[in-house]
């Protein structure tokens, strides 16, 4: 195998790396936003809602 097969091979590894830890921290970032929202909203409605008895 020769240099540049080798750094072309290691580049296409890198690339999907790079590929999957955006898919990945893209999916974290939706999750903990969504959760965190969720969250602040009941929070928020707790606070505002008459507190029942």
């Amino acid at each position: 195998m020769s240099e540049t097969e080798k750094l072309q091979q290691r580049l296409r590894g890198m690339r999907w790396f790079a590929v999957w830890a955006l898919i990945f921290g893209l999916g974290i970032g939706f999750y903990a936003g969504f959760t965190l929202g969720v969250d602040t909203a009941r929070d928020a409605a707790a606070v505002t809602a008459p507190k029942a008895g």
